[in-house]
């Protein structure tokens, strides 16, 4: 279940496509602006239930809310020199002609109460490049109520 609208998920391909350049900009399908000559934004992707990257597995997260998450769905991400924390909701490759296939993330942020409301989005769809590292978390039992803990991973070796 893809909780990211489209405009959104397209929203950030094109800007993606456009960070990295390319023979002619992409226009969504439906813009009434684009020239007639025009290369537009495919939609073919290939979803995937996991996938290994150095070493580390990263899973989605359960779409049933009565399941609970793998730590393997929990990543710190950096994006323009900022830590963010989230859980993985699906993981594609999007194949775009005239380009190689990327592989996106579509994330959905934790939010640390001294940052509500957000300032964006709680989804977001990220190369998955930009993933630094798993997070654990684990509950403080001796805490009244008992408290979550979330901790990052990027320290660990994977040798």
């Amino acid at each position: 279940m893809l909780k990211v609208t489209p405009r959104t998920a397209d929203r950030a391909l094109l800007a993606h496509y456009k960070d990295i350049g390319g023979a002619s900009p992409l226009y969504l399908p439906l813009d009434m602006s684009a020239p007639p000559s025009a290369h537009y934004l495919t939609s073919r992707a290939t979803y995937y239930r996991y996938v290994i990257l150095n070493g580390r597995r990263y899973t989605t997260a359960p779409h049933n809310s009565e399941t609970r998450a793998s730590n393997a769905s929990l990543v710190k991400a950096q994006l323009n020199d900022k830590s963010l924390y989230g859980e993985i909701t699906s993981i594609f490759e999007h194949l775009q002609p005239g380009y190689p296939p990327f592989l996106f993330a579509e994330i959905r942020w934790f939010k640390t109460l001294q940052d509500c409301p957000l300032e964006t989005d709680v989804y977001a769809v990220i190369l998955f490049e930009k993933i630094v590292c798993h997070l654990a978390r684990g509950i403080l039992p001796r805490t009244d109520p008992p408290q979550w803990i979330t901790i990052t991973l990027d320290k660990m070796r994977t040798e």
